[in-house]
């Protein structure tokens, strides 16, 4: 459920309209392949029982995806955070 999340967030990273010196910094690409690859799905495995959790998870990925998709690939920035 949260990989077509995360792979959103990977291609706008990889493909940036604006913000590339942001998008090639070694630390936020670290950042993003180890959130996606390696800390989402072992806290997924592990709250597989808590399906609050889990929601609350998909919420906030999806609002990073969206933070992360205006950052790097909308023309217009409307809020930082929400």
């Amino acid at each position: 459920m949260l990989a077509p999340i995360c792979n959103k967030i990977k291609m706008c990273v990889e493909f940036p309209r604006k913000n590339c010196e942001l998008a090639t910094n070694p630390n936020f690409r670290n950042f993003t392949a180890a959130f996606c690859e390696q800390l989402l799905p072992q806290w997924c495995r592990k709250n597989m029982k808590d399906t609050k959790a889990i929601n609350d998870m998909h919420n906030l990925v999806y609002l990073f995806a969206y933070k992360t998709h205006q950052v790097f690939q909308a023309r217009v920035i409307h809020q930082i955070i929400d």
